[in-house]
Parts: structure tokens; sequence; C-alpha cells
């Protein structure tokens, strides 16, 4: 558009030399606001280009046609599901939950998750999110990779009222892995056993008991697709040794195909011993300390 109006303008003074000079000024704001507003500007060429890769790419994959949308029902490969993440949270962002309605109907989500932070971002990134879950497809963020995902569950500080599990000791846990502590001065440990994909408790040189990581990766996907507090995953372990609660408060890691790390971990561990010495204390003390 810039380069026809400059060949109008070049042309115009080479043919008329007695034009008057205020009319570049007057045609460049009438170009301007025609490219801001008008169907063929910067907004609308954009919204529009958007909602019909957003369209080619569903119908690649056959989520998308003359009767509308609909789930996914193979294996969509990862560079498509980010591919579709991005677009979806740009569509939200930018131009709104309308722009993207108008391809998927009611799938397109349009709630508010009050624990998002982040601002208008962070609220399109979650509804893309939903929406993604709709399709039956997981949200993948820009940064992610074939080879490993981010996970994420973050819960708002809170003034929460619960029962305490039964247990002889309750541990804090916060940081990241290996997590020591002590018990009446003997050592313990919290790994993570990545290949494996299980977080194991550690006493006297074996492990006592294992949690599954899977559960805990499984609950921070499902957190990003829900408009409401996602409760924090509880996970029992129970062996001849130890009865373990781990309540997970917030996370983050990276979970690939065989491995799971973790970046940071915010937890309570309920223990309770079975070698008869801990069970015969009263439950209301507590010997158990970070190092």
């Amino acid at each position: 558009m810039l380069s026809l109006w400059l060949l109008a303008i070049a042309v115009t003074f080479i043919v008329r030399r007695a034009t008057d000079i205020r009319v570049i000024p007057l045609t460049l704001c009438l170009l301007a606001f025609a490219t801001a507003f008008g169907p063929q500007g910067a907004y609308a060429v954009s919204r529009g280009s958007q909602i019909r890769h957003l369209r080619e790419v569903l119908a690649r994959y056959g989520m998308l046609d003359h009767d509308g949308p609909r789930p996914a029902t193979a294996e969509v490969p990862f560079a498509a599901r980010r591919e579709l993440s991005s677009t979806l949270t740009y569509l939200f962002g930018t131009h709104g939950t309308p722009a993207v309605r108008s391809v998927l109907g009611a799938a397109a989500s349009d709630t508010i998750k009050a624990e998002a932070t982040g601002g208008p971002y962070a609220q399109a990134q979650w509804r893309a999110a939903v929406t993604m879950r709709s399709l039956n497809l997981d949200f993948a963020n820009p940064w992610d990779s074939p080879k490993g995902t981010t996970f994420t569950l973050y819960r708002r500080a809170s003034i929460e009222v619960r029962e305490i599990p039964r247990a002889d000791y309750h541990v804090r846990l916060t940081g990241s892995f290996p997590m020591a502590f002590a018990i009446d001065g003997a050592r313990w440990e919290l790994r993570v056993e990545g290949r494996a994909r299980r977080l194991t408790l550690w006493n006297g040189g074996r492990p006592l008991a294992a949690f599954p990581i899977d559960t805990l990766v499984a609950a921070a996907r499902a957190s990003l697709a829900s408009a409401d507090s996602t409760p924090p995953p509880h996970l029992t372990a129970d062996t001849p040794d130890v009865r373990a609660l781990l309540t997970a408060n917030n996370y983050a890691g990276v979970a690939a195909r065989d491995s799971v790390r973790f970046d940071s971990f915010d937890a309570d561990l309920y223990l309770t011993l079975k070698n008869g010495r801990a069970a015969e204390r009263d439950s209301s003390r507590s010997g158990a300390s970070m190092r």
C-alpha cells in the first residue's frame, strides 16, 4: 500500500507540478487510517491470516471439515500441537474469543482463570490450553520440544483448614532434589529417579517408599486447563517399613520420554515408621527437621 501511495504521489507531482504540497500529508493520513482500521489494515489482515492458518492445521489432521470441528482421534505430531497452541494463544490474546469461535464454535473457551498470573498473555495461554483439551490435545509451550515438555503446578497462597493425617512426623520439603532431612538424628532423603519416573524415600542406604512422578505431571497439565483452583496432588505409599503421604503444593520441571527433571518442588511429607519404635511415641511430637 505504501509503495502504491509513493508511486501515485510521484506521478501526480510529475504530471501536475502546481499540485498543492499539502496533498502529501493529507493522503498519507488517509492511508494510515485505512491500513489501521480498514478491511486491508494490518489488524484485519493478521486476524484473517491466523484464522485461515488455524483452519488449515485442524483440517490437515482431521479435526475440521464441513460438519465443523471435532476432537482428535489419532496422534497429532508435536510440531502441529505446538503450532496450534501458539496460534490459539495469539488469537485469544490479540483478537479475542470471537476470532477462535468463528472456527471452533463452543469449543473456544471464554472463561477467566483467577489464578493465572502474567496479565493478558497468561489468560490467553490458559484459554488456548482449555481449547486444546477440548480437542483432545495437550498444550505445548513455544519453548517445549519433542525431547521434553515443561509442566508447572502453581497454587496461589491461601488460608486453608484441613485435617492433618495421623502420622508420627511432618516434614516440610522445599527447594531442589535430593532433599535431605533428619528424624531423631537419622538422615533421610527424598530423591528423583527420572528414568524410573518416581520419587523415592531413602533411609539407611536403601529406598523405603516410592511415589509416581507421572501423577504429578498429569496433575500439573490438568491444572493448566482447569478454571478452578487445583487441589494439591496427594501421593501415598504403604510399605513394610513406612506409611507415607506426600502432598505436592507447587512444583515445576521438564518431562521427557525417558526422564523427568524438577526445577522446583514444594511439598509436605507425613510419615509413620512401622518399626515399632515410632509407633510408641505420641503422634503430636515432631522430631523431623530439614537440613
